[in-house]
Parts: C-alpha cells; structure tokens; sequence
C-alpha cells in the first residue's frame, strides 16, 4: 500500500490536468524558395499530421523582390545566394532541420 501513495499524491493536493507536451522547434528552409508557396505546404502537413512543432519556415533567394511575397505568406525570408554555401545557416538563421529545393 505504501507506494501507491507517491502515486496518489498529486490527486490528493488537487493538481491540475497534465499539461500538453512542449512544442518542438523544426527549421525549414527553402533553397532559392521565391515567394516560399512550397513552405506553405510544409506548415500545412505539420499542422495536420505532426501540431507538435514549432516551425520557423524561411525562404532564402538571391530576389530581394520576392520579400513582400514571402512575408505576406507568413514566411521569413532572407537574401541568400544558392552558390554560398558557407553561408547557408547563417542566413537561415541557425541550423537546418529540413532544406527544400524545388526547380
């Protein structure tokens, strides 16, 4: 009977229902992305089949003009030329859990 009580204990002092699991941050990039329309589809698959995650999706183009575009999207974008290849994580803001490229 004994070591049921550090079980029962928490019931007894009234806590609260578990808390949800912490989300999880996922870095996405998209190499040479544009206005970022292939990250649009990552979030939607994350939010249906994995909600857990915390996305940071990033577009990363040479195109300053395709900025507007991205951030209307809801999307990070950062100037970045595909040819640099040291400076991938930089631009991206930190390392890259997944990196897209769509031609």
């Amino acid at each position: 009977m004994p070591a049921l009580l550090p079980a029962l204990l928490p019931l007894a002092v009234g806590s609260s229902a578990p808390s949800a699991p912490p989300r999880l941050p996922l870095r996405v990039a998209s190499l040479g992305g544009g206005p970022g329309f292939e990250l649009l589809a990552v979030r939607w698959f994350f939010e249906r089949h994995y909600p857990r995650y915390d996305l940071d999706l990033v577009s990363l183009d040479l195109e300053e003009s395709w900025r507007s575009a991205a951030e209307g999207l809801g999307i990070r974008f950062q100037t970045w030329d595909v040819r640099d290849g040291k400076g991938l994580e930089r631009a991206a803001g930190g390392p890259i859990d997944y990196a897209l490229a769509s031609y």
